[in-house]
């Protein structure tokens, strides 16, 4: 709570705390003007303030009127503090609060606040006996003999959002800085080259502005974008009309296609190097990356599919018994079936065999996309952002990923009826693998090195005990391939151990721990 002191009239018969800051000295003096009485107290040390040189040195020295001289100077000089009071100006400190703040002039306390400590919270004063420095912020380096500097630097970078291994920071109210590491699995280095690609392929399409600063050969990169204008998509949605989301629909779509005209005879980024298998993620975020071969790329997914569809058999039990040891005959064959079945649209409908890919975005959601009212009631698109996942997948891949509502309830305007039947086959199909693997991808798979080391820094301060979190899979941005087989035991922490046991049975009695190989058509394994 702010205390701010109050103007204090001459014939007042009490004088207001003052601080001395170069003394260190708290003086306080109370006079009854009536009959000259004075009351002395004492300073920070609990001893009486009396200058014994000066005043032993006269023998006539009449004490009560000295000390009443010296008070009567405290009072001008905060009466002068008090009058000089400037208002705070934040302009160039954002964030800082001036309700939170506390004021002296001329050595005077102006402003108090309940949590302010004299003696304690002007710690500079520290410096003349201590002069070592310190760190009080990791992440920004800020020092303490910096943040008791007279120079009064507030930071106008703030960190944003953090995602593996990077951080966003604002930078004033136009510009964003991407602190981030400088590798090729690094998801924010293919957004960047896949914007570039689309800026000088498809100028009409709406990017924010980017400038990447950084050597091939370093750890890190810095990347400031300009802040995208209007809303996020989400923030709206709801509350547009039907006839409002057809016109952001149609201008959405029209952007899309654009880019979809852009083609490669393989899956692969936009400078051409092997995408990351975001399209069969499990919840662990892309594992893998994508062989250039299509065919290839399905068959090294096989074995994490079928056991996928295994476990998604033993969810349809509910409260039946599970079996134990083995999977039923009978089971072993639906599920070899039916991904026998799955191949075969991928291959074929799918367009793996036969057709070009096409540029796709790989994330588009309500929360990567910005509008800006255009004209009142009318929004259209003013950026399309995150385009870490980016680069050439087959046809269904943008829609398959495309989680905004307004373009599920336009399709027309994308695709024919035909193709929208065939885009519903395959998402039929893949539904029990995307289901499970996405949300049991950690009891499914074993990744390596794992997520489930973490470290834990100092805390930020003793006031603020939060330590710093690094976990495996975040902090060192790697890939975490997966091992669809792996040595189960009784101490296994997993209440579906006894589903490992019957998977590992089985990869192990058909002697292809980790394949089984299937024919493009038919029901029939080979």
């Amino acid at each position: 709570m702010s205390n701010e002191i109050p103007n204090t009239d001459h014939s007042s018969s009490e004088v207001t705390p003052s601080l001395d800051l170069e003394s260190k000295t708290e003086f306080i003096a109370t006079i009854n003007t009536t009959n000259g009485n004075v009351n002395l107290e004492t300073d920070l040390s609990g001893e009486e303030f009396v200058d014994e040189e000066e005043y032993t040195s006269d023998s006539s020295y009449d004490r009560p009127s000295k000390i009443k001289e010296e008070a009567r100077r405290k009072q001008l000089d905060y009466e002068q503090a008090l009058r000089e009071k400037l208002e705070w100006d934040g302009t160039y400190h954002p964030g800082v609060d001036k309700d939170d703040l506390v004021q002296s002039n001329h050595g005077h306390i102006v402003v108090s606040q309940d949590w302010f400590d004299n003696d304690k919270s002007l710690n500079y004063r520290s410096f003349l006996f201590d002069p070592r420095l310190r760190e009080l912020c990791h992440n920004c380096g800020l020092n303490n003999q910096q943040q008791t500097s007279p120079a009064g630097y507030t930071s106008r970078l703030k960190i944003k959002y953090l995602k593996g291994g990077y951080g966003l920071w604002e930078a004033g109210p136009e510009w964003f800085i991407r602190d981030e590491i400088n590798n090729d699995w690094n998801g924010s280095a293919n957004s960047y080259k896949a914007q570039k690609f689309i800026r000088e392929n498809v100028p009409e399409v709406p990017l924010v502005e980017m400038h990447r600063f950084g050597k091939k050969e370093d750890k890190y990169a810095l990347t400031v974008m300009s802040r995208a204008k209007g809303v996020l998509l989400r923030e709206i949605e709801g509350q547009l009309t039907r006839e409002q989301k057809y016109i952001l629909a149609k201008d959405l779509t029209s952007y899309m296609m654009k880019w979809r005209k852009l083609t490669a005879p393989r899956m692969q980024t936009a400078d051409g190097k092997p995408l990351r298998d975001f399209i069969f993620r499990c919840d662990n975020g892309p594992c893998q990356d994508v062989p250039f071969d299509a065919t290839e790329w399905i068959e090294k997914l096989v074995p994490a599919w079928r056991k996928a569809l295994f476990k998604a058999k033993c969810y349809r039990l509910w409260d039946e018994p599970r079996p134990k040891g083995r999977f039923p005959e009978n089971w072993i064959r639906e599920v070899d079936e039916k991904m026998a079945k799955i191949k075969t649209i991928l291959l074929n409908e799918g367009g793996l065999l036969n057709e070009e890919f096409v540029f796709t975005h790989g994330d588009l959601h309500d929360e990567n996309i910005f509008v800006f009212e255009e004209t009142p009631g009318i929004y259209k698109i003013s950026a399309i952002i995150d385009w870490e996942f980016a680069g050439y997948c087959p046809w269904w891949v943008e829609w398959y990923y495309c989680q905004i509502g307004l373009i599920g309830g336009f399709r027309e305007l994308v695709m024919s009826k035909e193709r929208s039947t065939t885009l519903f086959k395959i998402l039929d199909a893949l539904s029990d693998i995307l289901d499970t693997t996405r949300s049991d991808g950690e009891d499914l798979f074993k990744h390596t090195p794992n997520d489930k080391n973490e470290w834990y820094g100092r805390p930020f301060c003793k006031c603020e005990p939060f330590c710093t979190r690094y976990r495996s899979d975040e902090a060192f941005a790697v890939k975490h391939p997966h091992e669809v087989t792996f040595d189960v035991t009784e101490n296994y922490p997993d209440s579906w151990i006894e589903f490992h046991k019957m998977w590992n049975h089985l990869v192990q009695s058909e002697g292809r721990p980790n394949s089984l190989t299937m024919q493009y058509t038919g029901g029939e394994t080979e």
